[in-house]
């Protein structure tokens, strides 16, 4: 019985494990008194909200949740982004200001770590951002600051893209493309539990997702590249101006940005900048031995219940007879499919209210980072879960073995009343039970890490036109892909001064 009471506290101290970690505030160490209220999270009111456009009511939903340690960064800049969209410049700018400097200090730790225990899960370690929204925080704060009229911090902002660009891409490129060194004696333990459930190691590894290429890093951001270059001819810089154009012209070789340095004499520009759709999000791709496999992995003389996708391992028996119970082992990694994500709106215009349209041209399509990310990350990721999954679930199942040759010993009968003989089954049977547990609860550990700022726009559109100076209204226009009018918000009293570009920003962001 006391063997039966061990399994059951593994068990249970494997859950509390899974479950509980450190949680903070989402608003602690905010001071601004501009952040929304403070509302009680409800997934149901905040999906309502964010499909209507209320996105003061979801930064304070999210202002209400605790959330865990390790995901500070990423629970910042959702709420970041969602106060940008309900012009809650200030607010979002603190948090943005905040957010920045706990993503450095992460982002430098995580690149300087090239040896890492692969039996810990990448959900367990603190989220440090993704190298896009490394550079996009300083975008969406620069235009913090630009529509509060503090031109002297918004160029800051852009000055701290241009010195991320030389402090940290290159690292970054030239870690990505790296393999990240899992501890010795991890590889081994893997090794040893893969021989012993009869896993071809070299041909589950053939089943990985393809290794980074150069292709797959993340170098630069067109919409970065944008603002940089419309901020520097505002302020009179044409010399780094050209220089953002010439970066953004490889960027995205189809944008018109020379247009942006070819203000006719006598007139200035109008440049709308405008944000629509919501990224993609991650999801986990799941792979189960033996289930997914097609051939070639299953070593000889291992023996498989059940078929196709339902199919498990089944380990001999032991001396005595006892039989440890059939199961499967799970390997993950982050995946992303561009093509099912949701995109209501399609093409972007603005009106003038004389009645003349300029459509503004695709700037950057922010789902091409998230898909670039994945595939830097993702060889990785599977490389650490088969390490992971074979070594814990090999834990769980010489645990049992051990657990159930015990009990089994309980069921002899010699000398038993009857009593005592179903006091033994009831033993041996809840054993049984902590196995099963103990085993799958290998499985539910094993979660890819998904994680990501869920709030960032999906697409960017920007352009402009040459104007004489005066004030103009306009109207921009969101459009799906049938040409339909899905929204529009009206600007007006916009000024144009001879010589510069004035900037406007607009959203429609549709859940």
């Amino acid at each position: 019985m006391k063997r039966v009471l061990k399994i059951f506290s593994a068990v249970l101290v494997a859950g509390v494990l899974l479950c509980s970690c450190a949680s903070v505030s989402s608003s602690a160490g905010l001071q601004s008194s501009a952040h929304p209220k403070k509302i009680r999270y409800n997934e149901k009111r905040f999906n309502s909200a964010l499909a209507k456009g209320d996105f003061t009511s979801c930064a304070g939903m999210l202002l209400g949740q605790n959330v865990s340690g390790n995901d500070v960064i990423r629970q910042n800049l959702d709420i970041a982004m969602l106060e940008h969209y309900a012009k809650a410049y200030g607010a979002s700018n603190e948090i943005c200001n905040k957010t920045d400097g706990l993503m450095h200090d992460a982002v430098t730790k995580s690149i300087t770590k090239t040896v890492a225990s692969a039996t810990l899960n990448e959900n367990a370690s603190e989220y440090t951002g993704t190298v896009y929204e490394y550079l996009y925080i300083n975008v969406f704060n620069a235009l913090n600051y630009y529509n509060q009229g503090n031109m002297e911090d918004a160029l800051v902002e852009i000055r701290k893209i241009n010195n991320k660009q030389r402090e940290y891409i290159t690292k970054y490129g030239e870690a990505a493309l790296q393999q990240v060194q899992a501890d010795t004696k991890d590889i081994t333990d893997a090794d040893y539990a893969a021989r012993f459930f009869g896993i071809n190691v070299p041909a589950l590894k053939a089943k990985s997702p393809p290794a980074a290429t150069e292709a797959d890093v993340f170098r630069d951001s067109a919409a970065a590249r944008y603002l940089s270059m419309v901020f520097m001819m505002m302020n009179g810089d044409g010399g780094n101006a050209r220089v953002d154009r010439d970066v953004l012209a490889k960027l995205n070789p189809g944008f018109d940005a020379d247009s942006e340095l070819a203000i006719p004499d006598g007139k200035g520009r109008l440049d709308v900048v405008a944000f629509s759709n919501l990224i993609g999000r991650r999801y986990e791709q799941a792979f189960y031995f033996p289930g997914d496999v097609v051939s070639g992995v299953l070593a000889a003389g291992s023996h498989i219940v059940g078929r196709g996708p339902e199919s498990l391992i089944m380990l001999p028996p032991l001396a005595d007879g006892v039989e440890i119970p059939a199961f499967r082992i799970k390997f993950v990694y982050p995946n992303y499919k561009e093509s099912a994500v949701p995109r209501k709106v399609s093409s972007v215009r603005i009106v003038m209210d004389g009645g003349a349209v300029q459509n503004l041209q695709l700037l950057e399509n922010f789902n091409d980072a998230v898909a670039m990310d994945v595939r830097v990350r993702a060889s990785k990721d599977f490389g650490r879960s088969v390490i992971r999954s074979l070594v814990k679930k090999m834990s769980a199942v010489a645990a049992g073995e051990a657990a159930l040759a015990a009990a089994y010993k309980g069921l002899d009968k010699n000398g038993r009343s009857a009593g005592e003989e179903i006091l033994a089954r009831i033993a041996y049977n809840v054993t049984y039970a902590g196995v099963v547990a103990a085993i799958e609860a290998v499985d539910l550990a094993e979660t890819a890490d998904v994680r990501q700022c869920r709030y960032l726009p999906g697409t960017a559109n920007a352009g402009g036109v040459a104007l004489a100076p005066g004030t103009y209204s306009f109207t921009v226009q969101y459009l799906d892909s049938g040409g339909k009018i899905v929204n529009e918000e009206k600007f007006s009293s916009v000024e144009v001064r001879a010589g510069k570009p004035v900037l406007v920003e607009s959203i429609c962001i549709k859940s």
